[in-house]
């Protein structure tokens, strides 16, 4: 009879979107009802009776489910909208990143001022960073949440994530070092940012690391 009850439910959520928030709501509707199947039980009542009774209590879910792919089409179409803002912030800051060695190099070259050039230079990082971050701090709630349920960091024991947060920290702080001290000892703006791709490259292996680790 838990079997009956299973394929009822698998039934009625047929054609929701098979997303984790919803898949937990199925499983927790499912266990509530298992629950109350096995207490009918216990006051005597036959598996048959106990599986219509609870089928019964939990009527029509229709309006639940309908409810879950509305949302979920919202989402969809807030999702693209959001990829789309994503991809402006996230290229015009790129852009600014890899101009900006090019932005110190035209004010040195046409007015012969380093103190200019390096304000040009650290001007240009900096609204770029701000773009950032102003895209993160204004992203939906529903995003967020989403990222943070993804984060790696969350699946970690509390000294694996101080381990983590710790390696990552020292790894820009050393990446920055690195790409201010060869760009400007050796000049060389134009191939000098690549540093950062190797250092997203290390970030993910880092991750992938205790994202194993964690799991076992």
């Amino acid at each position: 009879m838990e079997l009956k009850i299973r394929q009822y439910i698998e039934r009625a959520f047929a054609d929701v979107p098979k997303t984790a928030k919803n898949n937990e709501l199925k499983e927790s509707l499912y266990s509530d009802l298992i629950e109350k199947y096995q207490d009918l039980l216990g006051r005597g009542k036959t598996e048959e009776e106990a599986c219509g009774e609870v089928i019964a209590g939990i009527g029509d879910l229709s309006e639940l489910t309908q409810g879950l792919i509305r949302e979920a089409e919202q989402q969809h179409v807030e999702t693209v909208q959001e990829r789309r803002r994503s991809a402006l912030f996230v290229s015009i800051a790129v852009g600014m990143y890899i101009l900006s060695p090019l932005a110190f190099m035209i004010f040195d070259e046409l007015f012969h001022k380093g103190f200019l050039a390096i304000c040009a230079f650290f001007v240009m990082v900096a609204v770029a960073t701000g773009l950032l971050i102003y895209y993160n701090m204004t992203k939906p709630a529903w995003k967020r949440q989403q990222e943070e349920r993804d984060d790696v960091e969350r699946w970690l024991p509390e000294g694996d994530r101080q381990v983590y947060g710790a390696v990552s920290g020292a790894l820009w702080v050393l990446t920055v070092a690195v790409y201010m001290l060869i760009s400007f000892n050796y000049g060389n703006w134009h191939i000098s940012w690549v540093i950062f791709l190797i250092a997203a490259a290390i970030q993910m292996i880092i991750r992938a690391v205790f994202a194993t680790k964690s799991h076992h």
